[in-house]
């Protein structure tokens, strides 16, 4: 069949700004809340992972972060529909590329794309690059008529190309104006309100700055981290304004002058004098933010804009080159430097004012060490680091950002319909500024408003019942109590009620309820044994998926590391240990494993410590999300091994970056053929906590992998002896590892806590 906008299915794989299509998905956690927010569009289906979308879709397109491109290829990759179309969203397509290649079938065809204007830009008349690496001709003709409706303009690179142009037009630009955003915020400065920041450059200047700190963090990360060519641009760039302003400071104007003048003769060849400017005066008197008139403006030498000509120069760039990629900010970025240098006039009075003017020193020198700090932020490849840097620069401008966009707002009629730069925002009498992100999270919250109205509606509601509801004042919704595990017994009536491990009563009715926990997992909640009215029901929950069994009597002391020293036969999928209750829940990730483990503990008994414990099916059984389940098929396990693991890495390091995750116990943790194995008390706990270490720069060049589980070991052979009198009895049997002993705590009979997890720090030596 011939693929076609009318019978092809399109997939989405990160519900980003660019990911707003059809099938799609996000993280498993955003499930719910896309999926209400969708709900009134037709022709949208969100799932809950990338695997459902992977394997009904014809054409994928990951839109997800550059950074974690490889990693979610490898997850949902394999599930990919045979003969389908996949391409990527991300701005360095090196990675992308490659991670297509190394996880995808060979019958997968790779078609990527990129839209160079962002999301924020309307794209009718805006560069879309695709990106034929492994795809024939009709499929190129199909992936041209799905995105035919953004109305377009088509450019074919290769991947490499591709990465190279991206780097050249934006690159050095991004290093520049967050330059300037961290000297501004350093010198506690917010510059439009300064007389020296104002005018019709500096308003650009500005304008761009907020268009850039106003955005994600990660959009101009993965370029510049990701990107080879970028990263060498990044590091000319911190050294041609470092050398330039050492040229200011020293005095030397004729070396300042014919490096500056050399470097724009290189850029702005001779013959294209007699082109357009991309911005011109009239244009740049709209953007003032100053009443005076522009002989009265202060001057500046502008280092940051002689710096990127000088970068250019230095590497060869010369940016016309991609005018066919060029969205509107890249004009306008192009603009402002192409102004100054193409005004030989304005150009001496810069380098003059550079050499004999002080005004600007202390900001210089600023913006000379902002730029050097970038560059070394983005030489360390650490992104976490990057954010870090950029947030802290945008948190200063935020609270000041609409007042700032509607100062320095840019109207796109004033530059042409071809030269147009979008504005921020487009302030009007009468009207409010906001944040963008503020504003989306309102339209959001008007669509699932709606949505919610009419779900009531069509349920029976009826509407002088709902305007009763939407005048009553808005009530605090009460989040889920953190650590929550249920107990309780059966009352007569049917109401169901639910309280912690406070002692609390809850009542449910005869039939099984299905609720959600943290972590991927649902508690199967039947009737309760205990209660003296329904002596009779005795027997657990009659399902074939039975994982779940209650460990009672634990000797005092006791350790995660005992318990699992001594469970045999089967993976565990979580253990849920309260010491104080001398208590355990285990579930394993075989419902058969369990079976096994009740009937050795009923035929043999079950030993802890030399001591014998109660073992009996739990009456709340775990049940199993399809996402996690799906996982351990592929390996997840409740151990993870960190392969080649660094001399540098201590167990102490190791438990310090998991601290933080909640109900994570780190059972133990071995050195061994220089590999670390850390064992953990539950599967989607490792799980969690494998995705943490991986994105630590700590355990960068290292693999972490899942480890077989210790407790699929086999159940240690019963000793049977003949005692004196004739009678044979069994021996307990010996545990898999003789278990540490922690000092006794005189004073633990004198604790106040109904229960608790065990302290993870009692699991260590």
């Amino acid at each position: 069949m011939v693929l076609s906008k009318e019978n092809a299915s399109i997939g989405i794989i990160g519900m980003g700004d660019m990911g707003r299509m059809i099938n799609a998905c996000d993280k498993p956690d955003s499930y719910n809340s896309l999926k209400d927010e969708f709900a009134s569009d037709q022709g949208i289906t969100i799932f809950p992972n990338g695997h459902l979308v992977s394997r009904i879709s014809d054409y994928i397109i990951y839109s997800v972060e550059a950074a974690f491109i490889d990693r979610i290829v490898a997850e949902y990759g394999p599930s990919t529909k045979v003969g389908a179309i996949v391409g990527g969203q991300t701005s360095c397509k090196s990675p992308e590329l490659q991670a297509f290649e190394n996880h995808l079938p060979p019958d997968v065809e790779i078609l990527s794309c990129h839209s160079l204007h962002g999301p924020k830009v309307a794209p009718k008349g805006q560069p879309l690059v695709l990106i034929q690496h492994r795809a024939t001709d009709a499929s190129m003709r199909f992936v041209e008529e799905v995105f035919s409706s953004f109305e377009s303009k088509y450019v074919h690179l290769s991947g490499e190309m591709h990465d190279r142009i991206t780097a050249d037009t934006q690159a050095v630009t991004h290093a520049a104006f967050l330059s300037m955003g961290t000297a501004w915020s350093s010198n506690k400065k917010f510059p439009w309100e300064i007389a020296r920041w104002v005018g019709g450059l500096e308003n650009v200047k500005i304008n761009i700055t907020l268009r850039i700190y106003a955005s994600k963090w990660h959009v101009y990360a993965g370029l510049a981290i990701l990107n080879p060519a970028a990263k060498k641009q990044i590091h000319q760039y911190a050294q041609s304004v470092t050398e330039l302003y050492k040229l200011m400071l020293e005095g030397r104007r004729e070396d300042l002058k014919q490096r500056v003048k050399a470097a724009g003769a290189a850029v702005f060849k001779e013959g294209t004098e007699a082109q357009d400017l991309l911005l011109k005066d009239e244009v740049l008197d709209r953007f003032s933010l100053s009443q005076k008139p522009r002989e009265a403006v202060p001057p500046n030498n502008h280092l940051s804009l002689l710096a990127i000509v000088d970068c250019w120069s230095k590497l060869g760039i010369v940016p016309y080159d991609h005018m066919i990629c060029s969205t509107p900010l890249f004009r306008l970025w192009l603009g402002v430097t192409e102004y100054l240098f193409r005004n030989p006039e304005l150009l001496d009075e810069v380098l003059d004012i550079a050499i004999d003017d002080h005004t600007f020193r202390a900001d210089d020198l600023e913006f000379t060490f902002a730029a050097r700090a970038w560059s070394d932020c983005v030489s360390f490849g650490d992104f976490e680091s990057y954010r870090d840097r950029f947030e802290r620069i945008q948190n200063y401008f935020a609270p000041r950002f609409p007042e700032a966009v509607k100062l320095a707002s840019v109207h796109s009629e004033n530059l042409g319909p071809s030269k147009a730069a979008p504005s921020l925002y487009r302030p009007e009498d009468e009207t409010i500024t906001i944040l963008r992100t503020q504003y989306e999270g309102l339209l959001r919250t008007a669509r699932q408003f709606e949505n919610l109205k009419h779900r009531l509606l069509k349920g029976g509601v009826t509407l002088q019942s709902l305007d009763v509801l939407l005048s009553e004042p808005l009530l605090p919704i009460p989040g889920p109590a953190a650590n929550t595990h249920f107990q309780g017994k059966q009352a007569r009536n049917d109401e169901y009620q639910s309280t912690r491990n406070d002692g609390t009563r809850w009542t449910h009715t005869d039939e099984p309820r299905m609720t959600e926990e943290e972590n991927g997992f649902y508690l199967i909640e039947k009737e309760e044994t205990h209660s003296p009215e329904r002596e009779e029901i005795q027997q657990g929950p009659a399902t074939d998926e039975q994982r779940t069994v209650d460990i009672r009597g634990i000797p005092d002391r006791t350790t995660h590391r005992d318990l699992t020293n001594a469970i045999c036969g089967g993976a565990i999928l979580e253990l849920y240990f309260k010491s104080f209750d001398h208590a355990a829940r285990l579930s394993f990730t075989e419902p058969s494993a369990a079976r096994v483990f009740v009937n050795n503990a009923k035929q043999h008994g079950f030993y802890i410590a030399g001591k014998k414990v109660e073992v009996s099916w739990a009456e709340r059984q775990f049940f199993l999300r399809t996402f996690i389940k799906q996982n351990i098929d592929h390996g997840a396990s409740r151990t993870l091994v960190i392969r080649n693991v660094n001399p540098n890495i201590t167990e102490a390091l190791i438990r310090q970056h998991l601290d933080h995750i909640h109900n994570l116990v780190v059972i133990d943790i071995q050195f061994s053929q220089g590999n670390a194995y850390i064992s953990t008390n539950s599967v989607h706990n490792a799980m969690f906590a494998r995705s943490c270490m991986m994105s630590r720069t700590a355990y960068k060049r290292m693999r972490i992998e899942f480890s077989l589980d210790e407790c699929i070991r086999p159940f240690p052979k019963v000793e049977i002896y003949q005692k004196s009198n004739g009678k044979t009895v069994e021996s307990p049997p010996k545990p898999a590892k003789k278990p540490t002993r922690p000092q006794s705590n005189r004073f633990e009979s004198l604790s106040v806590e109904n229960s608790g997890v065990s302290d993870v720090s009692t699991d260590s030596d």
